[in-house]
């Protein structure tokens, strides 16, 4: 179920070596594993619904050519 929040501005990465980098245009995903569930969070700045398409689709491309993700015989990697 999502919930109605207030609009990102920014969203910051704090990098290892104590600098930061602000991201003004783009979506962070995060998990909690609570047992057999989880919970996915979103968080979008600046994001079209085109801008979303095109980064679900590299991220499912991204997951073949890493092998992270299984082979499914319904999706082709041509596909995307």
């Amino acid at each position: 179920m999502m919930k109605k929040k207030s609009e990102v501005k920014t969203i910051v990465l704090e990098l290892e070596d104590g600098t930061t980098e602000t991201i003004n245009r783009g979506f962070l995903a995060s998990y909690d594993e609570q047992g057999e569930k989880g919970i996915l969070t979103f968080q979008m700045v600046g994001m079209s619904g085109r801008d979303l398409a095109m980064i679900v689709q590299s991220v499912i491309k991204f997951g073949f050519q890493s092998g992270l993700l299984p082979e499914f015989p319904d999706i082709e990697e041509d596909d995307l």
